[in-house]
């Protein structure tokens, strides 16, 4: 049992719970020590709370018991949701508690249906306690990348989701290039501007105009386009993919977004108008029009950064 604690007493708590999980009694063993645990919450013991959820949580998980393993692990992240600043600040976070999720995030069962839970528990709870307004971007990652080894395809929509939250991370980066190119690979109609769609609106929608930029060049070189000529300032000028050639220009266009910027933007719009409304795109960039430029391109407008991530676009209906 991987448990490191200095605490004689907590240390024969869990040698008690290692004795019942041995004789197959995980569910029991589980039930003792939430019930133990409510025990120390009571008398505001809080850091062995803390350690016993997380090692019990962890031998469970070791042993292949997923389900007590996750029940365990939520328990420990509601139990830090509620614990006061004295007891829970972003130092401790960083120091204490992200290397425990790191590490029973990678013992949960790459396809276990107690994931989401797990990671919208996370990521919610981070939010909170860190600076970041989407989430530890660390978190991201590392959830992201369990979605995406799932190998379900279902999956692969939150995977999207988590490593575009992961922040200027070159390993997101590439693992969502790579999640684009065997959709594209799976797809029947072969039409890779869709993957460039999601790709690049989903950067920007979280403020991530260097990945979209240097998104958009590493998926080019993964579906291996040859059909453009390289300008003098980094454009690729598609010949006969207009949609490719809007996109490049959203971004630099974005990239400006200063007083004055905003027309331009609008200008843009309306010369590729015809082709955004075939494809469904006014509404995202509506979205991006007002979080640019506090301006919007149409009357209703979702400022919600999450429903927007969640919304039918980001699972394919552009």
């Amino acid at each position: 049992m991987s448990s490191q604690s200095r605490n004689p007493k907590l240390e024969r708590t869990l040698e008690r719970f290692k004795a019942k999980i041995d004789q197959g009694s995980y569910y029991e063993a589980s039930l003792t020590i939430q019930t133990i645990v409510s025990r120390y919450v009571k008398m505001k013991n809080y850091n062995d709370s803390i350690e016993l959820l997380y090692h019990a949580a962890l031998t469970l998980l070791e042993l292949k018991q997923s389900a007590p393993g996750c029940e365990l692990f939520l328990k420990l992240i509601d139990l830090l949701k509620n614990l006061d600043g004295d007891h829970n600040n972003y130092d401790l976070y960083l120091k204490q508690q992200l290397p425990k999720f790191l590490q029973l995030l990678q013992e949960i069962p790459k396809d276990d249906p107690a994931l989401s839970d797990i990671a919208k528990e996370l990521i919610t709870y981070s939010i909170s306690i860190t600076p970041y307004k989407l989430g530890d971007p660390i978190l991201n990652f590392n959830i992201g990348k369990k979605f995406l080894m799932s190998g379900n395809m279902e999956n692969y929509y939150k995977a999207e989701q988590f490593l575009i939250l992961s922040g200027d991370n070159d390993n997101a980066l590439d693992l969502y290039i790579e999640l684009l190119h065997q959709w594209y690979l799976n797809d029947e109609t072969k039409d890779f501007t869709t993957y460039f769609i999601r790709l690049i609106i989903n950067y920007l929608y979280v403020g991530n105009i260097k990945f979209a930029l240097k998104g958009f060049k590493k998926l080019v070189d993964k579906l291996e386009l040859k059909n453009y000529t390289l300008k003098e300032n980094g454009f690729l000028l598609f010949e006969n993919e207009k949609l490719l050639n809007f996109l490049q220009l959203l971004i630099r266009v974005i990239q400006r977004s200063e007083k004055g910027s905003f027309n331009i933007f609008k200008n843009l719009i309306n010369r590729y108008k015809e082709l955004l409304l075939e494809r469904n795109l006014l509404n995202p960039l509506n979205y991006l029009s007002k979080l640019y430029f506090n301006e919007t391109i149409l009357q209703q407008q979702n400022n919600d950064i999450f429903q927007n991530l969640m919304s039918g676009f980001l699972r394919g209906n552009n």
